[in-house]
């Protein structure tokens, strides 16, 4: 990106990412790079989880009374 092209989406204009041309400074930042892109998204599986013990212990909660 040009200096004189500013791009208001980042921070002071400059992107901070380095471009993804497949070459980096060192094998290190390549695989930092790689690991962070294929990231798995961790979608609603825990709030699915979290759900379902909320509703087991209040299903327990009123076994007990």
């Amino acid at each position: 990106m040009a200096k004189d092209k500013i791009d208001p989406g980042t921070f002071g204009g400059e992107w901070t990412r380095p471009p993804s041309h497949g070459r980096g400074r060192s094998m290190r930042e390549l695989r930092d790079r790689a690991s962070f892109d294929n990231e798995p998204s961790t979608g609603c599986g825990s709030v699915l989880l979290v759900a379902l013990v909320a509703v087991g212990h209040l299903a327990w909660r009123a076994t007990k009374k």
